[in-house]
């Protein structure tokens, strides 16, 4: 598995992963070149890490990563470390071994909201739904972020309500879904994204 200056990384050992592609990473950071220097980004179901090895070579600042499995965490943990000595600018990582769900309902107030969100679960784990539900909930996204859905081609997990679909691109099975929140900005009441999704 090789990043896209040519750096091999490792894969999680002894798992069965679906490692993202190099073209679908290529897209995403191509469609998101104007927003990743100096980002924020959060990648729930990191895997090997690959992507936020891509983000960190890309410009982001802030790296999040977190998988439940124990092999993922460390290679990951051992991929973005040896990015991370790739790169001249000042950067962090922080790699959790957690569930995604749980880490969005307990870090709330303790970790800064993020410029860029990436999702990008086992496509049949049924997910997606309280993923971008707790995002919302929790103002996880800043108020001009984006949030990246990797999924398959029988999922479309967002809320039309909540969410704003600012592009869908195919790659064979593979989708990508570019995300905004319609509605950021906040009354005397608080959050009208939260009176709507709540």
């Amino acid at each position: 598995m090789k990043l896209s200056n040519g750096r091999n990384l490792q894969s999680p050992k002894g798992m069965v992963t679906r490692p993202t592609t190099s073209r679908v990473r290529f897209a995403v950071m191509n469609k998101l070149q104007h927003k990743l220097l100096h980002a924020r980004w959060l990648d729930l179901f990191c895997g090997s890490g690959i992507m936020s090895c891509e983000a960190l070579l890309a410009g982001v600042k802030a790296v999040v990563a977190m998988d439940k499995e124990y092999n993922p965490v460390v290679t990951s943990t051992y991929n973005l470390q040896i990015t991370q000595k790739c790169i001249n600018y000042p950067s962090s990582i922080a790699v959790c071994k957690t569930d995604s769900l749980h880490w969005l309902d307990t870090q709330v107030g303790h970790v800064r909201p993020f410029d860029i969100i990436y999702i990008d679960p086992p496509y049949s784990d049924g997910v997606y739904e309280i993923i971008l539900y707790k995002i919302a909930q929790y103002r996880w996204l800043n108020s001009n972020g984006i949030v990246v859905v990797e999924c398959d081609n029988s999922t479309f997990p967002f809320d039309d309500q909540v969410w704003n679909l600012l592009d869908r691109r195919n790659y064979g099975k593979t989708i990508l879904l570019y995300l905004s929140l319609r509605v950021q900005h906040h009354d005397g009441t608080g959050s009208k994204l939260l009176q709507k999704v709540l």
